[in-house]
């Protein structure tokens, strides 16, 4: 069983005897809070013992609370230069010799006064920093032990200069002070589960933000793998395929253009493309300047992927179309398709990137390069996978660099329901 295990994961235990702990900046301006709105309360109650005990004529108990009124507005109006930290431990100083000093010098342990030193370890959670652990296990066990000492000893310990008092009222008191100590508690932390439940909910959108970022680079499947596992991403696909397509004529005319045309032109088109994938549920693998890259099949291994990949296709072209009839341009889109095998995987440990690499890949960008304007250009392999929903026109064979002849097809249509012939095998 390891350390973390062991220790239940629990922050404070965890990092016990280590070192310093890093606090966020929202974390710092909430203790900053808390300790301002404790000294703000404790003002607020020494003021009320004050008048009481200045109204029966313990003038003594009353220029007692004066003093520690004093000192903890100075705690409450100490301006934030850096020093707040040291302030979180004076301010439990403070409440310890405040409370402690008032149960062994004034008020007797039997009226329920030392219940009051119950919220020392509660409230130390709240105004010491985490890093500061040796304080907060010091004021916890000092004012734990003086609890339980008093409590076993309320009945025959006498103060050394005990205010006089009733036996009759004494439960009264006692009343008193279990109220008064549990109102404390509830007050300051429902204020602080307010400020929480905020944080919460910040710290959900923050997160729905960041999934939404990492999903926009990333496949859900592979993005839950890397959030889980270590080991670097790479999967063997047997059957997949591949689009590139390349804006014709888009380098020229944005010479024309200034910068912010350009990307907004480029913004809208690639928007487009963007929602065709989704709805044909593919897979965007990048974009490289003016050129788009999908895949179908992965991460996600699908039977149709060829024929999906194709309508996709087609859709892009119309796309193309209506953006030249709105905008009065003429540009156009080569577009090249392969199948076969290829991997995928994630490369990178700064903006990484899902991609993929083989054969495959660099037989669709050929495909584009080589293919005609306003058209889609596949391989044979396509071809044959996609025969019975769409038609092909032979173009022949092809001299691809590094390849040597490859017999390619454009695409000429969609079938009506009616199975096409396939078209011959690639010549090598």
């Amino acid at each position: 069983m390891d350390r973390e295990t062991f220790l239940g994961g629990d922050p404070w235990l965890n990092d016990l005897g280590e070192g310093e702990i890093t606090e966020s900046q929202q974390d710092t301006q909430q203790r900053i809070l808390g300790i301002r709105l404790i000294a703000g309360y404790a003002v607020g109650i020494c003021l009320v013992y004050l008048a009481i005990y200045a109204l029966v004529g313990l003038n003594y108990l009353a220029g007692f609370n004066l003093v520690f009124a004093g000192l903890y507005t100075g705690v409450r109006l100490w301006p934030d230069r850096g020093q707040m930290r040291a302030l979180g431990i004076v301010l439990m100083g403070l409440g310890t010799i405040h409370l402690l000093a008032n149960c062994f010098l004034f008020i007797p342990p039997n009226t329920g006064s030392h219940y009051f030193i119950l919220l020392i370890p509660i409230l130390s959670l709240v105004a010491i920093h985490p890093s500061d652990r040796f304080w907060w296990a010091f004021f916890s066990i000092s004012n734990l032990a003086a609890i339980v000492f008093l409590e076993w000893a309320r009945d025959d310990f006498v103060p050394l200069f005990p205010i006089p008092h009733e036996p009759d009222h004494i439960p009264y008191w006692r009343a008193v002070a279990v109220l008064v100590t549990l109102s404390l508690v509830i007050i300051v932390f429902r204020s602080f589960h307010r400020d929480l439940h905020r944080s919460r909910k910040a710290l959900h959108l923050s997160y729905e933000r960041s999934e939404s970022l990492l999903l926009n680079i990333l496949p859900w499947s592979i993005a839950e793998r890397l959030k889980g596992d270590s080991e670097p991403i790479a999967d063997d696909f047997e059957e997949a395929s591949v689009l590139f397509a390349d804006l014709v004529g888009f380098t020229e005319m944005a010479d024309r253009q200034t910068a912010a045309e350009t990307v907004a032109l480029l913004n809208g088109i690639f928007s487009d493309f963007d929602a065709a994938v989704d709805r044909h549920e593919l897979e965007k693998i990048k974009t490289i300047g003016d050129a788009y890259m999908v895949a179908a099949g992965v991460p996600k291994p699908r039977s149709d992927h060829a024929s999906a990949l194709l309508e996709f296709a087609v859709e892009m072209l119309e796309i193309i179309e209506d953006h030249n009839q709105r905008t009065d341009l003429s540009l156009n889109l080569r577009i090249g398709v392969s199948t076969g095998p290829l991997t995928a995987g994630v490369i990178g440990s700064r903006k990484f990137t899902y991609d993929i690499w083989g054969d495959t890949v660099n037989m669709a960008s050929r495909m584009e390069s080589t293919g005609v304007a306003g058209r889609v250009q596949v391989t044979a392999a396509v071809a044959q996978a996609a025969h019975a929903r769409f038609v092909f026109e032979d173009r022949g064979s092809l001299d691809i660099k590094g390849k040597g002849p490859i017999q390619a097809f454009l695409l000429a249509g969609q079938t009506e329901g009616s199975m096409a012939s396939a078209p011959n095998q690639p010549q090598t």
